[in-house]
């Protein structure tokens, strides 16, 4: 039961792609529950003004073409903004990437909204917390059973043997030859460019994909605003394909500032 002290508002968004500076909300849903229970819904499709990516059709099926007579952010910004009006904000993930591009948008068609003074809570970061990532939660899992004994090395093997078996039986897809089950483990998304994917890449344009900061931003955004970030990368641990990535960017501001002024 939650226990409110102001509305919840529920929040989803639908976008053209993953960058949070340059994408745009092509569909929104909000709904809003009030402290006696009763609830609110306002939802709609927005025409983002750029077209939508093929990554971000293949996820919520939405084209160009169905968006294209919908209004436009900056006709709905105020409805939404008075719909939030003192409410807290729950969603998935709306820490790391809704909320900032939702207030990415609202600054672009110059609209007041703040999260000041809002709780907001993030389904995800629960998740996360709480949901253990272990041997013994992949055993409950697949398994459905408490681990038979304590660990050591010997008992572990033939729990990792008894939970591929269970995994290769819940999921009929699997292949069942070992070099093929090798290629799904080390399967790699297109838009990496690294193989953690640290960055990935999204029209084009280089974009990080970690980090609280900068999850969204381009390269060369942060090549021009926060140079210091990429001279941390190149500092610590990461990997050296990551390494040989963000180099050039250094060297390229390193010649900026060396040209003489004309």
């Amino acid at each position: 039961m939650l226990k409110l002290d102001t509305p919840l508002a529920f929040l989803d968004l639908e976008t053209t792609g993953l960058n949070i500076m340059e994408d745009r909300v092509v569909e929104f849903a909000i709904m809003k529950v009030n402290r006696d229970g009763s609830k609110e819904y306002l939802s709609g499709r927005v025409n983002p003004g750029i077209p939508i990516t093929s990554g971000a059709m293949a996820v919520h099926h939405i084209t160009n073409e169905d968006v294209a007579n919908a209004p436009n952010f900056a006709e709905l910004a105020p409805k939404i903004v008075e719909f939030l009006n003192s409410c807290d904000i729950a969603g998935f993930n709306n820490i790391r990437f809704d909320l900032p591009l939702l207030c990415e948008e609202f600054k672009r068609v110059k609209v007041e909204f703040t999260l000041e003074g809002r709780n907001i809570i993030d389904c995800l970061s629960i998740y996360h917390l709480k949901e253990r990532r272990n041997l013994e939660a992949a055993y409950l899992f697949y398994c459905n059973s408490q681990l038979p004994v304590a660990h050591t090395a010997e008992g572990d093997t033939a729990i990792l043997a008894d939970i591929l078996e269970a995994q290769l039986n819940k999921y009929p897809g699997l292949p069942k030859g070992m070099k093929e089950l090798s290629a799904v483990c080390h399967q790699i998304p297109d838009n990496f460019i690294d193989k953690e994917g640290k960055f990935i890449s999204l029209n084009g344009e280089i974009i990080c994909n970690f980090s609280d900061k900068h999850r969204g931003h381009g390269i060369k955004y942060i090549q021009q605003n926060d140079p210091n970030f990429l001279h941390w990368i190149m500092r610590e641990g990461f990997s050296k394909e990551v390494k040989a990535m963000v180099k050039p960017f250094l060297l390229e501001k390193k010649t900026e500032k060396q040209l003489p002024l004309k």
